[in-house]
């Protein structure tokens, strides 16, 4: 794992925003001096609008599920984190900044992006690292916000001669957290006036609940890829066969894109649950080099067994990380959780779950 070496960051308080009942646009940062866990106002207005729901990680996860995985036990603490940056009280002047960077830690880890926020092509765009432990971008700013968010599993059960740590850094400003702060974080890290980076971060807990594996295939049926149909497989967390799973999707005459399905016995034909949910196209959940990708996506539903005993939430992303774009038919994989004590998060900063 590669070690991570940074200079001591700035830590004094940044104080309140400047108020101005007579400007119009967000008052900027008085005090770049430092970061601050008090956040101004319209950068919190920006955490709420971009943290990640529980749902979405859920279908992140989906996206990794392997059996064979040890990222699947109980050997990892889980983190979701997300950097904002840019400018985050915009004044309509300026050249805009490049935020090219990475993050990383010092620790034996691992990172999985959820999603890239306001990338736009052809300018923003995750850089692909052999270093599971590293996630890249370049990324330019012009009065605007871009971002990440993603998981990060920290191995347990080893003795650090340092506290482990993650970092930020790209070419306006460097810092570094400790991951025990994970659990409950949120923070702003000034650059100037107007720009900066913004940090919300939770630990996530381990699925208590009877949860499993989806996998099959994803098939358009319409050149506009607006329709189609599942087919796949409902597997326990050892990868045996449990169901067959069918379905159908379809876009409505008002944009809305929906899916239905069914899993019967493995042996007979008798439906054991229902599905009903929604799915869309998410190109930045397939990894580089396949941001552009028009056939990677997701679906995620709400499940129910036919006998009324109880239900639950099944996520998936279909695609695979691969330029061939017209391919009538993609794999899908995911996860299945049956509802039981209904918490996800770690704490009362849970933002998604029911």
């Amino acid at each position: 794992m590669r070690k991570w070496f940074l200079s001591p960051t700035l830590l004094l308080v940044i104080t309140m925003l400047a108020c101005s009942q007579q400007s119009t646009a967000p008052d900027p940062v008085t005090d770049t001096s430092g970061s601050s866990t008090e956040l101004p106002e319209a950068v919190q207005e920006k955490i709420d609008q971009y943290v990640v729901l529980d749902e979405d990680l859920l279908a992140s996860m989906a996206s990794h599920a392997d059996p064979n995985s040890d990222l699947n036990g109980h050997d990892y603490d889980v983190y979701v984190v997300t950097f904002l940056w840019g400018t985050f009280f915009p004044n309509g002047s300026g050249t805009g900044l490049s935020w090219d960077g990475r993050t990383g830690t010092n620790a034996v880890a691992h990172m999985r992006l959820v999603t890239a926020i306001s990338f736009e092509d052809g300018e923003d765009h995750i850089v692909e690292v052999d270093n599971p432990g590293i996630i890249a971008w370049r990324s330019f700013a012009h009065n605007d916000i871009d971002g990440i968010s993603f998981l990060l599993y920290m191995k347990r059960g080893i003795d650090y001669f340092a506290a482990p740590f993650l970092v930020f850094e790209s070419e306006q400003i460097n810092f570094r957290i400790p991951v025990h702060n994970l659990a409950h974080h949120r923070s702003f890290h000034p650059v100037d006036h107007n720009n900066g980076v913004a940090v919300f971060a939770r630990k996530i807990r381990h699925l208590p609940c009877p949860h499993g594996h989806v996998a099959g295939s994803w098939t358009f049926d319409s050149n506009d890829r607006s329709q189609g149909r599942l087919e796949g497989r409902w597997l326990d967390l050892n990868g045996n066969t449990r169901g067959h799973l069918t379905g159908s999707f379809w876009t409505t005459d008002d944009g809305h894109m929906l899916m239905r399905g069914e899993v019967s016995g493995v042996t007979t034909d008798e439906v054991i649950l229902h599905l009903e949910g929604r799915w869309h196209f998410l190109p930045h959940l397939i990894p580089s080099p396949c941001l552009a990708c028009p056939h990677g996506g997701e679906f995620i539903a709400r499940w129910r067994f036919s006998d009324g005993s109880g239900g639950g939430k099944v996520a998936a992303l279909f695609g695979e990380n691969t330029m061939i774009s017209d391919a009538a038919s993609v794999p899908f994989r995911g996860i299945w959780k049956q509802h039981c004590d209904h918490v996800v998060t770690d704490s009362d900063w849970n933002t998604g779950s029911e």
